[in-house]
């Protein structure tokens, strides 16, 4: 078989496979009659409704953890940007001593002034990169567990004091 044969016969087994499992949904949808358009009620015309409160306690544990998750989420960019700001220089220093002391003897100092810009550009990647997974932990792991904490300490002081409102996210 050759490569035009191959794609004809897959291209034949793609629209087969597409017309056995769209076809009856296609048969459904269009032997059921298309409900009327409701309108949409303005947002200053609709119910204010509280949300109803239960007293779940993986519910709260699901709220405080999606709470924390955002706090961290937050954090995580700064602490990106500060960790490669560190580590980038600190890097750059690192690498162009080791590279440029480590040639230095066997080439007698003609290459050591190349080396050690090569060197500054790998240890500058190399920590810089490390500096931005560890500013970006540092600075995401205390919002998280702070944001996680705070939602679900209030959403369990609400439960006990039998509130029947949801409380904001955690804003802190």
């Amino acid at each position: 078989m050759n490569n035009k044969t191959q794609a004809v016969a897959l291209a034949a087994l793609t629209v087969a496979a597409l017309a056995v499992t769209t076809g009856p949904a296609i048969a459904e949808s269009a032997a059921e009659p298309v409900a009327a358009a409701v309108p949409a009620v303005p947002v200053d015309q609709a119910p204010n409704v509280a949300a109803p409160v239960s007293d779940d306690f993986d519910a709260d544990l699901h709220a405080a953890w999606e709470a924390g998750n955002m706090q961290a989420g937050i954090a995580t960019a700064p602490g990106v940007a500060a960790g490669t700001a560190i580590g980038i220089p600190i890097g750059c220093v690192l690498g162009a001593v080791t590279g440029g002391t480590m040639t230095a003897i066997a080439t007698a100092g003609t290459l050591t002034i190349p080396v050690g810009i090569a060197g500054c550009l790998v240890g500058a990647a190399a920590v810089g990169g490390v500096g931005a997974v560890l500013g970006g932990a540092a600075a995401a792991i205390p919002a998280g567990l702070y944001g996680g904490v705070t939602t679900f300490n209030q959403l369990r002081a609400q439960h006990s004091a039998g509130g029947a409102t949801a409380p904001a996210p955690a804003q802190g």
